[in-house]
């Protein structure tokens, strides 16, 4: 009998419904279990095996310390679902434990008056309903803005359902966000990060093209904005200078 995680085998006479090295369900099959790269194992897939909490937490453990290591067992066999399940799940605590720092320093500060603190309570109650949707739609259009730069520069070796596993496991960082005073600063740079781990993992490239990938666009987009705003100033400055000039021409 060899173990269906770790393909440990299991002396013949014993009839065990766990395995003893690694605790998860034996296999009564006589031949070792494949452990290619194509089989998941990913705890948070794992989660009726090890209990959700536990899955859930050596899922943010790994993504969030060993990220090269927790990359490596994502495939195309990841299940894309339970990835949304956890990104929905590790963001909506980073922004529930921000909202009650947040609370927490208004209500001992007492910095606001009733009337905008009762507005701020609306706001943050409307913003922690929308919140997950707002995750979906995040998670879907990075997913389509990365693998759109992987496919224009012909990197892309993974398909676009495991770049979003990749975009959905790297929101585990978003739970910094609990962290008071520093984690909402920390949380998306942890994030862009491990993002840029999974993409070089998944994808086969360098992290320094999955990071010029990513980055570069978007860097090289700011500056033009930057540019265009500039471009207006100076110009709306200029045409308002000229106009004092011109126009006491014509009293």
């Amino acid at each position: 009998m060899h173990c269906s995680k770790c393909g440990t085998l299991a002396p013949q006479s014993t009839e065990l419904e766990h395995c003893t090295v690694c605790g998860s369900y034996a296999a009564s099959n006589t031949e070792p279990l494949n452990l290619s790269h194509d089989s998941t194992d990913i705890p948070w897939e794992q989660s009726g095996a090890l209990g959700l909490g536990a899955a859930f937490i050596k899922t943010v453990h790994l993504s969030l310390l060993k990220p090269t290591t927790f990359f490596t067992k994502i495939s195309s066999k990841s299940n894309l679902f339970y990835a949304l399940l956890f990104a929905l799940l590790a963001s909506s605590i980073g922004a529930l434990g921000d909202l009650l720092w947040n609370k927490a320093f208004t209500a001992i500060g007492n910095a606001a008056t009733l009337q905008n603190y009762e507005f701020m309570q609306l706001f943050n109650a409307s913003t922690l309903v929308f919140y997950p949707l707002s995750t979906i739609l995040g998670v879907g259009a990075t997913t389509c803005y990365i693998y759109a730069l992987l496919y224009i520069s012909k990197s892309n070796s993974a398909n676009l359902s495991t770049t979003c596993c990749v975009v959905c496991y790297s929101q585990s960082a978003l739970i910094l966000q609990c962290i008071p005073f520093i984690g909402p600063a920390i949380a998306p740079i942890w994030a862009l990060l491990i993002l840029i781990v999974g993409i070089s993992s998944v994808h086969h490239i360098s992290k320094l093209r999955a990071g010029m990938t990513i980055i570069l666009p978007f860097l090289l987009l700011m500056v033009l904005v930057l540019f265009c705003l500039i471009f207006f100033i100076g110009g709306t400055l200029l045409s308002t200078s000229i106009l004092k000039e011109i126009l006491p021409l014509f009293r």
